[in-house]
């Protein structure tokens, strides 16, 4: 099938952070071995009296159409944008050159969250981006990461998948290609500031100090209930160190830490 948009442009991120981290995804692509649409082509495609399918024909334009279902969708990569480097074999752009999430994702795929690849990670960046992924975030790696260290506090409780990749490039006694899980512990950066990863968010707040996690800002994320790298940071935020909301006024920190 050949994934054209025919309507109009709908600029909004949609989060596929499957693609850096398989297992961190919050919505129910994660959960789907495929799209089981069956017999229903009328919720995306134009049909005719006589159950004709145009299938280069839809009603809305693709990201539209998926956020119809996938609602909570509005973190990582974005969409309804021009890519400035030439896009691999089998990754579709709109009749206007757009990214959609048809472009990353094949509807009517199979496999783990239906990507047009068949590995997720750090590779499937790579075949757009090359290489030089960690330029995309370099300004944080270099102010706010530029001598920091992971040390593991309890190793019978492994960290999100999301953190292992960040630690994997943001400190170099971690090897870049992690195949085992990393304990639960803290990230100390140069000044000496640290931060708990692996943490449960629940069991902390019930110790009280804490914002119940059903009222956190929705870019704060937990990962099965825990603190991760992605709690605070989000590789495509536009805040300085690409945080996951402002910290002006020390936001960010007084989201999770009540005075």
């Amino acid at each position: 099938m050949t994934w054209v948009q025919r309507s109009g442009n709908v600029r909004f991120s949609i989060f596929i952070i499957a693609f850096l981290i398989p297992g961190s995804v919050f919505f129910s692509l994660a959960e789907l071995e495929v799209h089981n649409f069956g017999d229903r082509c009328n919720m995306c495609h134009l049909v005719d009296e006589d159950k004709n399918v145009f299938e280069d024909i839809f009603l809305k334009d693709i990201d539209s159409l998926c956020k119809e279902c996938h609602s909570d969708l509005g973190l990582s990569h974005p969409t309804g944008m021009r890519p400035a480097m030439e896009m691999p074999k089998g990754f579709p752009l709109d009749s206007a050159g757009r990214l959609t999430c048809a472009t990353c994702h094949g509807i009517h795929g199979e496999g783990p969250y239906l990507l047009n690849w068949k590995e997720s990670g750090r590779i499937f960046c790579f075949l757009c981006h090359g290489e030089n992924i960690e330029n995309l975030h370099a300004d944080a790696g270099e102010t706010a990461h530029s001598s920091g260290r992971y040390v593991i506090i309890d190793e019978s409780i492994s960290i999100d998948n999301l953190s292992m990749q960040c630690m994997s490039c943001h400190d170099s006694s971690i090897a870049d290609d992690i195949s085992v899980g990393l304990g639960r512990g803290a990230y100390i950066n140069e000044h000496g500031g640290k931060h708990p990863i692996g943490v449960d968010f629940m069991e902390a707040y019930a110790k009280g100090g804490y914002t119940h996690p059903s009222k956190l800002a929705k870019n704060i994320r937990l990962f099965n209930g825990k603190v991760g790298c992605g709690s605070c940071h989000n590789t495509y935020s536009k805040e300085p160190y690409q945080l996951a909301i402002s910290n002006e006024g020390s936001a960010l920190c007084l989201a999770c830490h009540r005075k």
